[in-house]
């Protein structure tokens, strides 16, 4: 597992071989993406961080995100 995201209001986490998991923290909502749309979430994101993008760009992009985001995040 990796860590590729968090500034307080998402959390990326990667699971190597497997997929991503988008968090929204402020909602306690996310989604795990996997196939091709973890694919093309990858190559949006890495488009995004070779711009030098700022916090508020990243997170309008994982906001483009929002509407997967439906599973309630658990804590044990």
């Amino acid at each position: 597992m990796n860590v590729l995201y968090d500034n307080g209001d998402y959390y990326v986490t990667e699971f190597p071989g497997w997929g991503i998991e988008l968090v929204d923290t402020r909602t306690g909502l996310g989604a795990y993406l996997e196939g091709a749309l973890e694919r093309q979430f990858r190559a949006q994101m890495a488009h995004l961080i070779s711009g030098g993008p700022d916090d508020d760009s990243v997170a309008a992009f994982l906001g483009s995100y929002r509407a997967l985001l439906t599973n309630p995040m658990v804590f044990h």
